[in-house]
C-alpha cells in the first residue's frame, strides 16, 4: 500500500518538512519542496551536510529509497534565492496551536466521538447476537 514519509529540509529559509509517498522518485520530491521554497525544481541540489560537501548521490528519474531518502531523513537545500512561499517556520506554528485553541476543541471532539462510538458499537451488536 502506499506509505507516506516525512522529509526534512533545511534551506536559506530554514527547517520545513515535507510528506511524500515513498515510492516517488527525486523528481518529485524536488517538484514538492520548490513549491515551497518558491525556486524552480531543476535548480534544486541535495546535501547530507550544512557545509554542502556530501551531496546525496541522486538522478531525477531515481526513487527515493534508491536515493538512500527515507523517513526523517534531513536534506540541506543551497539555493540562497529560497523563501518559504505559504508557510511560516513550522516552529511557531506549532507552539501557537499548542497553546491556544488546541485543548478547549479537542476536548469537545473527543467526548463527541466516544458517545458516536458507544451507539454505533451497540447497534452493529445486537443484530449479531439475534442470528447467534
Amino acid at each position: 500500500g502506499d506509505k507516506n514519509i516525512i522529509v526534512r529540509f533545511v534551506s536559506e529559509a530554514g527547517r520545513n518538512r515535507v510528506e511524500i509517498d515513498e515510492r516517488s522518485t527525486v523528481e518529485e520530491l524536488k517538484e514538492l519542496i520548490s513549491q515551497k521554497l518558491g525556486i524552480r525544481p531543476s535548480t534544486i541540489k541535495f546535501f547530507q551536510d550544512m557545509g554542502y560537501k556530501k551531496p546525496f548521490n541522486t538522478k531525477d528519474t531515481m526513487s527515493l529509497i534508491k536515493a538512500g531518502i527515507t523517513n526523517g531523513t534531513q536534506i540541506f537545500i543551497p539555493n540562497k534565492d529560497a523563501k518559504f512561499a505559504d508557510i511560516k517556520p513550522s516552529k511557531d506554528d506549532d507552539e501557537e496551536e499548542k497553546k491556544a485553541p488546541g485543548p478547549k476543541i479537542d476536548s469537545s471532539k473527543t467526548e463527541k466521538s466516544k458517545g458516536d462510538g458507544k451507539n454505533k458499537k451497540e447497534s452493529t451488536l445486537s443484530p449479531e447476537c439475534t442470528h447467534g
